[in-house]
């Protein structure tokens, strides 16, 4: 899905500190290893509320929240992990933190208008939070964007004024704000978290854009600390966020693509057709970060959603026709090993805990 450009109002954002929670604590120095966050019931399926979960590599639940979704239906993702904490929305404008011991409560209210939406992503070192606050009472849709301290609203700058694209923070890189541009126009909804057409580095302070990553191309998977998959169909590559971009081998007409590790490992199914063409094979395998080909498999009938570190990989098997695909089974596999195990929470692979790009 993609969506168009309007013109990014300048408006005065105002946010506030949400009531101290009776689970709230101290934030932990780290995390005892990593984690999955999964959701469920995003947008389109189930009732009125939706489910994050915090999911270690055997599988199990460690911690998870049920909540109410946004008031519209947007397919940007709706929330932000740190290096030690999980952020998600609750409705509109309530950000609640979730961590893998349970410790779980209200961190943020971001004040809203009548159908306006946040999007948002905190630093690695939970201190500083970037909202783009989205207008849905008109399209193309207004947004601004500001930057301020994470708890409470002190060191509150605005960024962007009258900046004709449509754009939400994906995360923070060396200091700086990674954001995911997109077109603005009307689209379905569906139940998987909407990346980035392209993306570009901007300083957190005054909103000047240090570099472009992936210009006028599209990557459509998940964010990693290495950068992104950039598609310029029938090419593609992959671009840091620091600029460097190496070129992606082809299969039949077509370039592979898929989630990429923090070493930058791509796994993917892509395969070639007798005709020529490519499409999904039956096997994932890996592209190393030399861009040669790894042809052990990694799992079968099943596509790759994301890497939670460099040797976790999570999968979902594919569904029979006319099934969800979100509410599909996931399971994480050890690419060392080749060992899988079922992930224990529904939904689909958004991100990971430890954060961070």
């Amino acid at each position: 899905m993609r969506f168009a450009a309007p013109l990014v109002l300048l408006l005065t954002a105002c946010s506030q500190s949400g009531p101290p929670s009776s689970q709230t604590s101290a934030k932990p120095d780290t995390v005892p290893g990593v984690y999955a966050v999964m959701v469920k019931d995003f947008l389109v399926e189930g009732g009125p509320n939706y489910t994050v979960s915090l999911v270690g590599i055997d599988g199990r639940v460690a911690a998870g929240s049920t909540v109410p979704r946004r008031s519209v239906a947007l397919p940007v993702g709706n929330l932000s992990t740190s290096s030690t904490t999980l952020y998600h929305l609750s409705g509109d404008g309530e950000i609640r933190f979730l961590r893998p011991n349970g410790q779980n409560g209200v961190t943020k209210r971001i004040t809203l208008g009548p159908r306006e939406v946040a999007a948002f992503a905190v630093s690695p070192d939970d201190r500083r939070i970037a909202v783009s606050v989205l207008d849905f009472t008109r399209y193309p849709v207004s947004s601004r964007l500001f930057v301020e301290d994470l708890h409470g609203s002190a060191n509150h700058v605005e960024l962007y004024p009258w900046r004709p694209v449509y754009e939400w923070p994906a995360g923070w890189h060396n200091g700086h704000l990674v954001m995911a541009v997109a077109l603005n126009a009307k689209g379905n909804p569906y139940e998987l978290f909407n990346r980035g057409d392209d993306y570009y580095l901007a300083d957190a302070e005054s909103g000047a854009i240090i570099r472009t990553v992936c210009a006028l191309g599209w990557s459509g998977l998940p964010e990693s600390p290495v950068g992104t998959v950039c598609n310029h169909s029938p090419d593609a590559s992959v671009v840091s966020w620091d600029g460097a971009s190496r070129p992606l081998p082809k299969i039949g007409i077509c370039a592979v693509a898929g989630p990429l590790s923090p070493a930058g490992v791509m796994a993917t199914r892509s395969s070639a057709t007798p005709d020529g063409g490519c499409g999904a094979g039956d096997v994932v395998y890996r592209i190393n970060a030399d861009g040669t080909q790894d042809p052990r498999p990694l799992a079968r009938n099943s596509t790759p959603e994301g890497w939670m570190d460099s040797n976790h990989l999570v999968v979902a098997a594919d569904q029979p026709a006319g099934q969800s695909f979100s509410a599909g089974a996931r399971s994480v596999v050890n690419v060392t090993t080749g060992a899988a195990v079922t992930i224990q929470a529904p939904g689909f692979f958004v991100g990971v805990l430890p954060g961070g790009l």
